[in-house]
């Protein structure tokens, strides 16, 4: 499985870490990081396991 960013979820990506760094820029970093980690964790996991469910 591979997952596809379209280019507004890429701008709505954009946007909610400009709405943390106004308020704590490196929450901003940190939550981005994450996200990005997770969703790539949810891809390999998809791809070994099948299924998300395995996960849960």
């Amino acid at each position: 499985m591979k997952l596809l960013w379209t280019k507004e979820s890429l701008i709505k990506l954009q946007e909610i870490e400009e709405y943390i760094s106004s308020d704590n820029p490196q929450a901003a970093i940190e939550f981005m990081d994450k996200l990005i980690s997770l969703l790539n964790l949810y891809q390999k996991i998809r791809k070994k396991e099948g299924s998300f469910q395995n996960f849960l």
